[in-house]
C-alpha cells in the first residue's frame, strides 16, 4: 500500500511540475511599439477536447501526462473527462499552496504530497485495475530514469 501511496504521489507530482512549469509563462507577447499591420493568420484548427491546450511552442506536461494516459494505458475519452476536473482541482490547490507564503518549503511538500495522494484516489475508481497496474509500472520506470538521471 505504501508503495501504491509512493507512486500515485509521484505522477501528482508531474502535475505539480506542470503547473509551475506552464504558470511563468505569459501566452500573449507583448506588442511592439508603433504601427503594425500583419498579414492575417491561417485558421487554426479545432482544439481536441480531450486534450489541455499547449503553449505555443509545443506541448505542455499537462497535455504530455494526458497523451501518456491515453497511449500507454489505454484511457479512454470518457475516462479522461472523468480526470480533467479532478487535476484541475489538484493543479487550483498546488498553485495555492505554491502561493502560501506562511508554510516553510518542507510544510508545503508535505502538503503537496497530501493533495497529490488525494487526486490519485480520486482517479483510482476512474481507470481499470489493468490500467493502475500499467500507470504504477510507468511511473517506477519515470522514477528509476529520474534518479538515474540525478546519479549523472
Amino acid at each position: 500500500m505504501k508503495k501504491s501511496h509512493s507512486l500515485l504521489s509521484f505522477v501528482l507530482a508531474g502535475l505539480f511540475a506542470m503547473c509551475v512549469e506552464t504558470r511563468g509563462e505569459d501566452p500573449v507577447p507583448p506588442k511592439p511599439p508603433g504601427p503594425t499591420k500583419l498579414p492575417a493568420a491561417p485558421a487554426a484548427p479545432a482544439a481536441s477536447t480531450s486534450e489541455p491546450t499547449a503553449p505555443a511552442g509545443g506541448k505542455s506536461r499537462a497535455a504530455e501526462f494526458m497523451h501518456m494516459l491515453k497511449e500507454k494505458l489505454g484511457v479512454t475519452d470518457e475516462q479522461l473527462e472523468k480526470m480533467k476536473p479532478i487535476f484541475g482541482q489538484e493543479m487550483e490547490k498546488l498553485k495555492g499552496l505554491k502561493d502560501d507564503t506562511a508554510l516553510t518549503t518542507e510544510q508545503k511538500r508535505e502538503k503537496a504530497r497530501e493533495i497529490m495522494t488525494g487526486a490519485m484516489e480520486e482517479i483510482k475508481p476512474i481507470l481499470t485495475p489493468e490500467q493502475m497496474a500499467k500507470l504504477k509500472e510507468e511511473m517506477e520506470k519515470r522514477r528509476a530514469a529520474r534518479q538515474q538521471k540525478q546519479q549523472q
